[in-house]
């Protein structure tokens, strides 16, 4: 159900007809000289703002706080100017400060309840006024209408609540971004913690970009509903994802975009990030404009929390071209939570609509790179499946020797771990013909012992080689070929090696 127009309206009328005077801090002494002195300052700062001169304010009451950083009739004014030049987050810094002191100007509750929003942060928002209204004087005569405007926002936000997270109808554009595989980050790593690195000694920055960056975060978890959470760290140490900034129009990821999001992940799926973005227009070399920087902002922290590729439409802020867009979309949101849930896999991977879309080539990559991923978390059947997988699909895949090394590997270990002996025996074949390893044939000779089988006579390979053929183990009677045939040559077995091999081939070929 969405809130109808009357509603939105009477928000927004709330919020434009309630004012106040300006703040006043009362003191029972006669005020010194240089309380005089910042009065006088404090009232031009007022008048600056009252004229809509928030760029000079603001200008003006950083200095004034510089000086006088014990005032805060001067940071709560700062904080103002802040959210007049729409800077809501620094708005949200310097007023969350000032609300920890004792006793805090009520006004600062007010302009941060508005800032939240502002924003979208309808719980932070509604938490702020009800403080608000806690710490007025008891003759504040607007108290009703505040309780007014708490209760519509109150029912917006249940409304928002009752409206499925995945949009029906919508779509998603799944298969386009997880052409190498599957990349999130585990819900035991949010929130994720969050360093930016200060542009201002950069060419080119300006503070809105530091705006754009901070709500691009804010929104993804808004969307989210929390399931992405970000939160703000003041040094790099521990972050999970550092911003930079840069004016170096030559650097390989900018020739054709302002940003660039670089991934590092494990077992567990995305352990760090690195975002790298412009401070200047690559396309125009001048400024970046508000709108663009602020889509580049949504756009690259979508890449960051695991859409690695592209929208086909136009209307997706992971659309390649950023102009058009209006901040995230229903299918930008629903991309983003299907890759999010338990799920995401098989979705992907087994008979999706989307992946039918890539070539065989694409999808062997897909199986290999979150097989892959698998095997290093220690999910080894999976990972055999997936790997398997990217190799029928696909002989010729990308790093083929590599998935067949990892393949040799994990066979090797699912056989160390494979309580019967016969199994075991059956994944030491495979890591063989994967890869062919003194130490895998090693670990299959102490296997062959424990079914009884005496690796150093060839009668008994030979034998062991005709029962594997019989259950259709082709690759078991292979090796066992191979082994019997280092102890003995024999013309017979030779021939039956030679059409085995062919077999295999042959098989091979038509799965392509």
């Amino acid at each position: 159900m969405k809130t109808s127009p009357g509603k939105l309206a009477v928000v927004a009328l709330l919020l434009t007809t309630i004012g106040f005077s300006a703040p006043q801090f009362a003191s029972a002494k006669a005020p010194t000289k240089e309380e005089k002195a910042l009065q006088i300052e404090l009232d031009k700062a007022r008048e600056l703002l009252a004229a809509n001169r928030k760029d000079e304010a603001e200008k003006f009451l950083k200095e004034l706080c510089l000086k006088n950083p014990q005032s805060k009739e001067a940071k709560l004014l700062h904080g103002i100017a802040f959210y007049d030049q729409d800077r809501l987050h620094a708005a949200q810094d310097l007023l969350l400060e000032l609300t920890k002191e004792d006793p805090c100007p009520y006004e600062a509750w007010l302009y941060l309840a508005r800032s939240y929003q502002k924003i979208g942060k309808l719980p932070l928002s509604i938490e702020a006024y009800k403080k608000f209204l806690e710490v007025v004087p008891k003759n504040f005569e607007e108290k009703d209408k505040y309780g007014t405007l708490i209760s519509l926002l109150e029912n917006q936000n249940k409304e928002e609540m009752k409206k499925p997270l995945a949009r029906p109808g919508k779509g998603d554009y799944l298969g386009d971004v997880t052409e190498q595989g599957i990349f999130r980050w585990a819900a035991n790593r949010m929130p994720i913690k969050v360093y930016i690195k200060s542009g201002e000694d950069v060419p080119g920055y300006r503070y809105d970009f530091d705006e754009s960056i901070r709500d691009a975060f804010d929104q993804w978890q808004i969307k989210t509903r929390g399931k992405i959470r970000f939160v703000l760290q003041e040094t790099p140490d521990n972050a999970d994802f550092i911003v930079n900034w840069t004016n170096d129009l030559k650097s390989k990821p900018f020739h054709a975009e302002l940003g660039h999001a670089k991934l590092e992940s494990d077992g567990a799926g995305i352990r760090h990030a690195e975002l790298e973005l412009l401070t200047v227009d690559p396309f125009k070399e001048g400024p970046v404009g508000k709108r663009l920087m602020r889509n580049v902002c949504l756009h690259e922290v979508g890449h960051a929390l695991g859409l690695q590729g592209h929208s086909p439409y136009k209307d997706d802020i992971m659309f390649p071209q950023l102009s058009v867009q209006d901040g995230i979309s229903d299918r930008d949101l629903n991309t983003l939570m299907t890759l999010y849930q338990d799920d995401a896999r098989d979705k992907i991977l087994n008979a999706s609509p989307t992946i039918k879309q890539h070539s065989k080539s694409r999808q062997a990559a897909i199986f290999a790179n979150e097989g892959s991923r698998l095997a290093v978390s220690g999910n080894y059947k999976e990972a055999y499946e997936l790997l398997k997988k990217a190799l029928t699909t696909d002989p010729k895949v990308e790093q083929a020797d590599l998935i067949r090394r990892n393949l040799g590997a994990i066979t090797n270990n699912l056989a160390i771990k494979e309580e019967d002996p016969k199994e075991a025996v059956r994944f030491m074949h495979e890591s063989l013909f994967y890869d062919d390893k003194d130490s895998a044939r090693a670990n299959l000779d102490i296997f062959l012992d424990r079914i009884g089988v005496d690796p150093k006579d060839f009668a008994q390979r030979l034998k062991l080689s005709d029962q594997c053929l019989a259950t259709g183990d082709r690759v078991g009677a292979l090796i066992e070929l191979k082994e019997a045939l280092k102890l003995k040559e024999d013309k017979a077995a030779r021939e039956k090696l030679s059409r085995l091999e062919a077999e295999l081939n042959k098989n091979a070929e038509s799965s392509k």
